[in-house]
């Protein structure tokens, strides 16, 4: 583990920290709140501080340091999208920092700022940094638990760092269960090097055994999850069971996810090159000829996969936090889903930092980071110019422009019902909810004469969708429009908007 304290590092890593607030902050409350984002502002405005420590593990897929950190906010600045927003794109900011500090302690300085641009430019963690939801806190916080626990390799004595690497990995664990992943891995690569026989500080075996204190929550939400699933459910209906070709979605959604086929194969090509060169010593480009049985002769003679103990870390948090997942979606229940694997991004990109480094030439090195930001800029800049949230204000907007007093609006699935709500002025329409076939609910389907007693005595009818299958869709608007007229439809970006009204004939 080198340092790197040159004054050209210092000027690189501030210049890759402004250009990644820039992107953070750019446009930061245009877009409408979308349900996920009203689903949070909604718990933190209904319970105090205090509540949301019981409410949130028990009503939600997550824990609540966030939603207390968010009343906390809210209190000062208000909550409007440009305030609600705000944490979250500060978080990710300082993480772009304390992820270079990470890459320079296991490998070197232009690790540690390549690994930083990546993650300052990849879409993924801006558009998370655009969020009022947790995920942007995650990478930080998983940022600051593995850089304190790799200093901790190096003063190991040091008291303080001790306990910040305990405070940094609790607070870790009291904002996403699956965080819990990270402090797996930290605890099996500390088994690792005790089986290998290598030094381990006395200071770490005992914070990683503090710092796992934190996952009795974690169990015990685990535990109320299952339970509400039901020996034949999910506890997360939403998540799909992991291919092939989602493993390698996510991958590539961790840098530059683009449905341009040519696009995607250089992100991807770019992708495996770098890791592979992470992951591997040796020199490759000495094993390389003309002929490709001498090539591959000559690549495995003199490249073999690291035994350095950065790569080691890395190669255990990748096993823990994205790997493990995906047997378990495959042994229990689906849990493999893109946020919940963050974690695992930062290792990539610490990976792909290792590999742009080991590459002695400067004019190639330089070459090879030209054609990351090749492929990471353009899809984060289409993805900032462009409306990516469902549009609720719009859509509310329209229905109170368009409704008469009296009408009745119907949104489907339920949990999107907040979108409306949240945007709505008018107090002479109403408002109604109704659950669909696989809805995130947990509840079961409104039945066709639920719907039909819903609708009685209004005329006017709107019906919005979002969040709905094709299914749901036909079913709902056959009910709707079986004694009315369709009058109108519009598109607010995943919300559909449908209006009708009571013809002559009944």
């Amino acid at each position: 583990m080198r340092w790197d304290r040159s004054l050209d590092s210092r000027h690189a890593l501030l210049g890759i920290v402004l250009v990644g607030a820039a992107v953070r902050l750019y446009g930061l409350g245009v877009e409408s709140l979308w349900t996920d984002e009203l689903i949070t502002l909604e718990f933190v405005r209904r319970y105090s501080t205090v509540e949301l420590l019981v409410e949130v593990p028990l009503n939600q897929p997550h824990l609540p340091l966030y939603y207390v950190l968010l009343d906390l906010w809210i209190g000062v600045f208000g909550t409007s999208a440009t305030a609600l927003r705000l944490l979250s794109a500060l978080f990710s900011i300082l993480a772009i920092p304390l992820l270079y500090l990470l890459g320079r302690d296991l490998f070197d300085g232009t690790a540690g700022l390549v690994a930083a641009l990546v993650f300052a430019l990849a879409q993924f963690h801006v558009y998370h940094a655009q969020e009022v939801r947790m995920y942007s806190l995650v990478a930080l916080l998983t940022a600051a638990s593995l850089w304190l626990f790799v200093r901790l390799f190096e003063d190991g004595a040091m008291r303080g760092t001790a306990a910040a690497y305990v405070l940094a990995t609790l607070a870790l664990l009291l904002t996403h269960p699956f965080a819990a992943l990270v402090v797996f891995a930290e605890a099996a690569y500390v088994v690792f090097r005790v089986a290998t026989g290598q030094w381990v500080p006395r200071s770490l075996t005992v914070g990683t055994a503090l710092a796992g204190v934190g996952l009795v929550p974690v169990a015990a939400m685990a535990l109320h999850r299952v339970g509400l699933g039901g020996a034949t459910s999910t506890p997360f209906p939403y998540i799909p069971q992991p291919t092939p070709t989602i493993v390698a979605e996510v991958v590539l959604q961790f840098f530059a996810q683009t449905s341009i086929l040519l696009a995607t194969l250089f992100v991807g090509v770019l992708v495996v090159g770098t890791l592979t060169l992470g992951l591997t010593d040796g020199c490759v480009s000495k094993s390389v000829s003309r002929s490709p049985r001498a090539t591959v002769r000559g690549l495995r003679e003199r490249v073999s996969l690291s035994s350095e103990p950065g790569v080691e870390l890395l190669v255990v948090l990748l096993l823990a936090t994205f790997v493990l997942p995906i047997v378990v979606s495959f042994v229990l229940f689906p849990v493999f889903w893109p946020r919940y694997v963050l974690p695992a991004s930062l290792g990539l990109y610490l990976l792909v930092g290792r590999g742009v480094s080991r590459i002695q030439r400067p004019p190639l090195r330089l070459m090879l980071v030209a054609l990351l930001l090749v492929g990471l800029v353009p899809v984060t800049a289409y993805d900032l110019t462009t409306d990516t949230h469902e549009q609720w204000d719009e859509a509310t907007a329209h229905i109170e422009e368009e409704a008469s007093p009296g009408a009745l609006v119907i949104v489907a699935d339920q949990i999107t019902e907040r979108g409306v709500e949240h945007y709505r002025t008018r107090s002479d329409i109403e408002v109604e909810g109704v659950v669909v076939a696989g809805s995130g609910t947990g509840r079961e389907p409104a039945t066709d004469a639920e719907i039909r007693a819903l609708m009685q005595g209004h005329d006017e009818v709107w019906l919005v969708l979002s969040h709905t299958d094709s299914s749901s869709d036909r079913r709902l608007r056959n009910l709707v429009g079986a004694h009315r007229d369709q009058k109108a439809e519009r598109n607010f970006l995943q919300i559909d908007v449908y209006h009708y009204e009571r013809g002559n004939q009944e």
